[in-house]
């Protein structure tokens, strides 16, 4: 958990986004989007330290350091992310050997058999966040705490108690540094003027094309 949260905090989110991805993207610290009634805004809870960075490191016994593979699949918030990272963790210690691959292993090796360091992906599922209650799951998180939450959330009689609920299995979530999330990925749509009729809040990757008009 140390170095999990070694690692959060050696990783400058701002800089990364204009890096990465032109700064389009939100810093969210857990694995909700603000569009969530149970959403917080937990983007502070390990901000960008080095030296609190080191300091965690210290303490879990890496004074000297450590080395990771990152797995970094074929996509381009991957793979633009990967230099920075690992330039991000060489001021800490932590030494990160970049290692890009198909996604045919990344769903053999990284996904289906857990074999990895570190890895970058998209999870851009709804209401997704269940798959942390489940141990079997790529992440090999087994927290009974956090999946009490979940089957709280799921059986309760109140929107209230929903939230409520949920609410603190995304803080147990970044509380434990389960992963990094680096930040919230835009759904950027691009058309000529001539064109409309596109939704402006779609959360897919299709269109119905009779709504859609030019001229």
């Amino acid at each position: 958990k140390l170095v999990r949260q070694a690692v959060r905090q050696a990783i400058n989110k701002k800089n990364l986004i204009k890096t990465a991805w032109s700064g389009y993207g939100l810093e969210i610290g857990s694995f909700v989007p603000p569009t969530d009634p149970w959403y917080e805004d937990l983007s502070t809870l390990y901000p960008y330290d080095v030296n609190k960075s080191k300091a965690l490191l210290k303490s879990a016994g890496y004074a000297n350091g450590l080395t990771f593979n990152l797995d970094l699949p074929p996509i381009a918030y991957a793979t633009n992310s990967g230099e920075f990272i690992a330039a991000s963790l060489a001021k800490v210690g932590i030494k990160v050997n970049l290692k890009p691959i198909a996604w045919g292993e990344w769903i053999d090796r990284v996904f289906t058999k857990k074999d990895y360091d570190m890895t970058i992906v998209c999870h851009i599922e709804s209401n997704d966040m269940a798959i942390y209650a489940n141990p079997a799951y790529y992440f090999g998180y087994n927290s009974t705490t956090y999946q009490g939450l979940i089957k709280k959330a799921a059986s309760a009689k109140t929107q209230e108690a929903r939230v409520e609920n949920l609410k603190k299995a995304a803080r147990l979530l970044a509380d434990d540094s389960v992963s990094d999330w680096l930040w919230l990925i835009p759904n950027l749509q691009v058309a000529k003027k001539t064109i409309s009729g596109i939704p402006l809040n779609t959360v897919g990757d299709a269109y119905t094309v009779d709504r859609i008009t030019v001229g």
